[in-house]
């Protein structure tokens, strides 16, 4: 596809630009990605079209500046209806509606408003509703209406039935006075993996949120489906034919100030701080008189000091602090006890600096905090910590300590400036999307759980535009969760690499085959999304099975020459004690080594497979967690300089029937350990060199039934162990295996 030149970047676009007052980098690069995703809708220029797209971005990264741009585009480029699916949780609808308001100055001026605004239609409100859209959009069949007297409505409702349902029957019923089809329409989903995509496709049925969806994109000839999303494995998923699945995918690039996962669970040394195991009981310990965990009053005692430590150098302010135990409300409850509890006790205690409950606390909680700021910070010279917490008790009283969950969903995005520091808890009202401002500490005593790697990483409301006060970030966390996101940098580093490369070269996303590394013991989503066919296996033991293709034949003695003179002098496997053929080594240089499994003779399955490997295998070679290989060449013969050749049968020596000859496979390339008490032999699997890729050589005559068949060079790739995982689309559809 083509970039289309004549999209306009006048008007509304140009005057929001200039009321983000960015950087001139991050500018251009807002007006590029912007036009890049309004040309990618094919509705310029009067086109005819319904496609999908994917917008990747990170968690807390500025996604919603990128939509609410591309909404002032599209009403510049003659878009009058835009559909914003903001979640699925009122408070998110309520943030998201707020920010449209704000930042498209949707109040209005004075002068002619660009903007109607719908938040959360209703079947009540339907009449006015109808009436209030038909007005606002009967100028646009006005063939002389000045562009600057045509309002955009933006119509902002939950990711529910009921209100896809609503706005299905309000745009329907234009249609006999203004006709919706005759002008482009964008609906954009914010937090496009979450609630829509189709949770019953192994049923042959629809799922209640997916078939709302479906039925009003199918009432809209002329639309793009645009997800928003900072976890898209969901959507990468699903399968090519889906109406949900992507067509074109584009990747948005934070700006210097943002911290994601790298910054803080690799790069940075003072950031994540491990609740002891022994606590897990007192976490979730709800009964009256239930102790307080320590680790709970040491993060609260770092967030007094930090807070005060923002407000004497003026930033940030307010100060927040996200206490996110459980989705359990009874749990929320108990901790908002305890929090108020501890910061009441406080209050009092730090009143008479001379009482020995004074000297108690500071001893216990505050001076292990001030050694934790100074970890990461330069305190003023002047600092002196007494007089802090004389003046800390002052500030306990401008903290408002408040529970977020669905019995208490009570907070408005204008509240925030009112209190000088915020403590929040909650559970998953906290997660997708809700942006907590300044939020420096966290306090998360939650496992892993399922091990569904994007719902973990949604929980990190941590990430952010925080740069500037990055020297009071803390979270924390049970290791198992710290070692999560410290896998998950990985996995969507893998992920973002891949699509680059689709957006870059304006590719199709069903054209790329979906790959990325996972360690196994995370899921990349819940099961009951993937409806494509996918394998996830740990990098492992690779052996060559399809020996029957006639490219083995064909490039036999080239290739093994081809090895011989890749190596140097030999050296005898230690642990191989049989006496004359035996195991042979040499190491070689791994680029080397890349390039022979790269270029290796086999059948298609079995390259398909390999590949995989290698793409995973490359990683730990550029970050040097592999560093050496060595060609093994099994049954070497010393004295004649030759491989012997081994024989190897198919299963029961009976093809399978309806597979070519050259798709048939033998049994195991592999030899086992010798018989007998004394095993003079360990068997192949143990031939390999530590901390190595370790190729090993076999040089084969494969029996076809009972027919003998020209020799081959076959491969056995033996890994060090605790490698990576990995997951790969597979050829089988609707087939999910783990190896």
């Amino acid at each position: 596809m083509k970039m289309n030149l004549m999209i306009r970047t006048g008007g509304e676009f140009e005057e929001f630009l200039r009321r983000q007052n960015l950087e001139e980098e991050s500018e251009t690069r807002l007006v590029e990605i912007s036009k890049k995703i309004l040309n990618r809708t094919n509705l310029l220029d009067n086109n005819l079209s319904s496609n999908c797209q994917l917008v990747v971005g990170e968690v807390q990264s500025g996604k919603t500046m990128s939509f609410t741009a591309l909404i002032a585009l599209a009403h510049e480029n003659g878009f009058p209806v835009v559909v914003v699916l903001a979640g699925t949780k009122n408070q998110l609808l309520l943030q998201t509606a707020a920010r449209l308001t704000t930042d498209l100055r949707a109040d209005g001026n004075g002068g002619a408003n660009p903007w109607v605004m719908i938040n959360k239609p209703t079947k009540k409100d339907r009449k006015r509703n109808i009436l209030d859209i038909q007005k606002a959009l009967n100028i646009w069949n006005e063939k002389d209406a000045p562009d600057s007297f045509k309002p955009t409505v933006i119509i902002t409702i939950l990711k529910h039935q009921t209100s896809l349902g609503e706005v299905t029957e309000i745009l329907g019923s234009l249609n006999s006075r203004f006709n919706v089809n005759d002008f482009p329409v964008l609906i954009i989903d914010d937090e496009g993996d979450q609630a829509g995509l189709n949770l019953r496709w192994l049923e042959g049925e629809e799922s209640t949120i997916y078939e709302a969806i479906g039925k009003l994109r199918k009432s809209l000839k002329r639309h793009s489906y645009v997800m928003y999303t900072a976890t898209p494995q969901g959507p990468l998923l699903i399968d090519i034919q889906d109406a949900l699945s992507p067509d074109y995918v584009t990747l948005l690039q934070s700006g210097p100030d943002y911290l994601g996962g790298k910054d803080l669970f690799i790069e940075s040394e003072t950031f994540s701080r491990t609740i002891p195991e022994h606590e897990f009981s007192m976490i979730f310990d709800t009964n009256d008189g239930a102790a307080i965990p320590r680790s709970l009053k040491q993060s609260l005692a770092y967030y007094l000091l930090a807070l005060f430590l923002a407000q004497n150098r003026t930033y940030p302010k307010p100060l927040s602090m996200l206490i996110h135990p459980s989705a359990t409300k009874i749990v929320h409850i108990a901790y908002e006890k305890w929090v108020t509890s501890v910061l009441g006790a406080w209050e009092k205690i730090l009143r008479e600096p001379d009482e020995q409950v004074y000297e108690k606390e500071k001893e216990n909680f505050f001076k292990p905090a001030e050694e934790e700021l100074r970890l990461s910070t330069k305190l003023p010279k002047d600092w002196d910590l007494d007089e802090a917490l004389l003046e800390i008790r002052w500030w306990i009283s401008k903290i408002d300590v408040r529970v977020v969950n669905s019995d208490h969903n009570n907070f408005k995005p204008n509240e925030w400036l009112s209190k000088a520091g915020w403590i929040l808890i909650g559970g998953n009202r906290l997660e997708r999307g809700f942006t907590i401002e300044n939020l420096a500490v966290t306090y998360m005593p939650r496992s892993t759980g399922g091990g569904n790697v994007d719902v973990i990483q949604q929980r990190g409301r941590f990430f952010g535009y925080k740069r500037q006060y990055s020297d009071l970030l803390r979270g924390w966390f049970f290791l198992d969760q710290i070692q999560a996101y410290v896998s998950y940098v990985e996995h969507e580093q893998s992920i973002r690499e891949q699509l680059k490369l689709v957006d870059v070269n304006n590719e199709k996303l069903s054209t790329w085959r979906r790959r990325f590394l996972l360690d196994p013991i995370y899921r990349p989503v819940r099961a009951q999304v993937i409806s494509l066919g996918i394998t996830q296996k740990r990098l492992s033991t690779f052996k060559q099975h399809m020996l029957f293709d006639p490219v083995l034949t064909e490039q036999h003695d080239s290739f093994l020459n081809r090895i011989y003179s890749s190596i140097g002098d030999v050296s005898a496997m230690p642990n191989d004690g049989r006496k004359g053929i035996r195991n042979f080594y040499a190491m070689i240089d791994i680029d080397e080594a890349l390039a022979l499994l790269a270029d290796w003779p086999m059948a298609a399955e079995n390259r398909a497979e390999l590949d995989d490997m290698i793409w995973a295998l490359q990683t730990l070679v550029e970050d040097r967690e592999i560093t050496h290989a060595a060609v093994i060449l099994m049954d070497w013969d010393e004295k004649k300089r030759n491989q012997h050749l081994r024989e190897r049968s198919m299963l029961h020596q009976r093809a399978v029937s309806g597979r070519s000859e050259a798709k048939q496979t033998i049994a195991n390339i592999f030899q086992g350990e010798s018989p007998g008490a004394v095993k003079t032999y360990p068997g192949d699997d143990a031939m390999f060199i530590d901390n190595a890729i370790s190729i090993q050589v076999h040089n084969v005559k494969p029996i076809y039934e009972k027919t003998e068949k020209p020799e081959v060079v076959a491969l056995g790739l033996l890994l060090p162990p605790n490698t990576k995982g990995f997951i790969v689309e597979s050829a089988n559809p609707f087939r999910r295996t783990n190896a």
